[in-house]
């Protein structure tokens, strides 16, 4: 994985990650006007540090499907001392998913079981957005509960989030950082460390809600989000701070590193968000 930080900022964070990572759900969706599609791998992209990503969360989320037990792998971002802030399309797989699972640890490996930051936590309640759309992934966001996060090291701590109805124009030409535990290809294996890029904002295509927004590597070679990493965070240095503004939502549907990387607008859901942890 190469970096291509320029004049970015990288934050400084820790990683939960999760217990195991058999096999990642993919579909492709089609948002209209620019043909892009769901994935779930940071496609070259440089290894994190220890520590440096504490708000990262992964996600295995376990099931019976038809008798057969269903795994899926995704990402997500701490946000309160019980609360994660993840992908709709995660968590609404259909009947039977009921398990999830996080595990966090102050390494960016999945198999550092000797941290004493690791950790296995599942959820209390899974709120999916009431309105969100498998088909074109509008409102692909959800909260997690759980029982509560150990704040008292600084390798695991919430990551703020973007002010309400921020203009989505206003990311235009910024850098966002994402991270995750996704695949190296569609057709290759899930990272066992953590891995994390910068993108720069775009436009997206006509016809996308501004729920959405775009961002692509423009430097080469390409890195991209791929399955796994759905549901994890994209985060831009507002105002100095390392902050919140986006969920990992889609991927070409041509191939992760095709064309542009889609995202849940954060900014449009803090009301959402509010709520639904006030009323839970």
């Amino acid at each position: 994985m190469k970096e291509f930080i320029k004049e970015k900022s990288v934050l400084a964070v820790v990683v939960l990650v999760s217990l195991m990572i058999n096999s990642v759900a993919s579909k492709y969706y089609t948002l209209p006007s620019n043909a892009i599609g769901k994935n779930g791998k940071i496609l070259l992209g440089d290894y994190a540090k220890d520590g440096q990503f504490p708000y990262q969360v992964s996600l295995l989320i376990q099931g019976a499907n038809n008798c057969s037990l269903v795994e899926r792998s995704c990402g997500g971002s701490i946000i309160a001392t019980n609360w994660v802030l993840t992908s709709a399309f995660c968590v609404t797989p259909g009947p039977l998913f009921d398990t999830v699972y996080f595990v966090y640890l102050g390494a960016g490996s999945v198999y550092y079981k000797k941290s004493p930051q690791r950790d296995i936590f599942n959820t209390t309640a899974i709120y999916p957005h009431e309105n969100f759309n498998s088909e074109t992934l509008e409102n692909d966001i959800a909260l997690l509960k759980t029982w509560g996060f150990d704040f008292s090291t600084k390798l695991v701590q919430p990551i703020p989030l973007v002010t309400s109805g921020t203009d989505m124009a206003s990311y235009l030409g910024k850098y966002i950082t994402v991270s995750g535990f996704g695949k190296f290809s569609i057709d290759g294996i899930a990272s066992k460390k953590l891995l994390y890029t910068q993108l720069k904002v775009v436009e997206c295509g006509d016809g996308t809600p501004d729920t959405s927004f775009c961002a692509v590597d423009e430097v080469g070679p390409v890195s991209a989000i791929c399955d796994g990493d759905a549901g994890g965070p994209a985060v831009c240095i507002l105002d100095g701070q390392a902050t919140l503004i986006g969920v990992i939502s889609y991927s070409d549907q041509n191939g992760c590193d095709a064309g542009p990387q889609g995202f849940t607008n954060v900014a449009q859901y803090i009301d959402w968000i509010q709520e639904t942890m006030s009323s839970n």
